[in-house]
């Protein structure tokens, strides 16, 4: 998928970064990438001393991308814990960066669950905080991160998936 990070920078102005991530990857049968995608994270693995959170998916994934792009299944929408807090204020700088750099319909999001314990912005990211996102989203939240409608999911690919990976086993 399509990851469009809003963050801070040392100054705390806020950026947006596009990478891609792997939180949301299907495979076709016969699709070499997969087998190759597999063997070298798991070289990275074995062969770094120390793996940083975002190496085997969003550093390698867009090095990968740039150099080769592949297809990426719109629509699904990663959500940095400031665009959260954003949108469970109902507006926001960093959801309006959000609004105005995200490209497409909004139809599924990932809320970065790995950041769950973090302090943002002094609201500390715990069960409760994606509790909310999520009811947030379910109401008038998903029209929220775009100006416009929120459709159904559909599915941008014409074959059926094979292989569904879990990055956190």
């Amino acid at each position: 998928m399509r990851e469009l990070w809003i963050g801070a920078g040392k100054d705390q102005a806020l950026t947006a970064t596009e990478c891609i991530n792997n939180s949301v990857s299907v495979y076709c049968r016969g699709n070499s990438f997969l087998e190759f995608y597999l063997d070298a994270c798991l070289n990275m693995g074995r062969t770094r001393e120390r793996l940083g959170g975002i190496d085997v998916g969003t550093d390698f994934l867009s090095c990968l991308h740039e150099l080769s792009p592949h297809p990426i299944q719109p629509g699904v929408v990663q959500l940095s814990p400031l665009v959260q807090l954003d949108l469970l204020a109902g507006s926001g700088p960093a959801l309006a960066l959000f609004q105005g750099a995200h490209r497409g319909l909004v139809q599924a999001a990932n809320l970065c669950g790995s950041m769950q314990g973090k302090v943002v912005r002094g609201a500390t990211l715990d069960e409760r905080h994606f509790e909310r996102v999520i009811e947030c989203l379910r109401g008038r939240g998903a029209a929220l991160l775009s100006a416009r409608p929120v459709a159904a999911w559909q599915p941008a690919w014409t074959y059926p998936p094979v292989v569904s990976i879990d990055a956190n086993p």
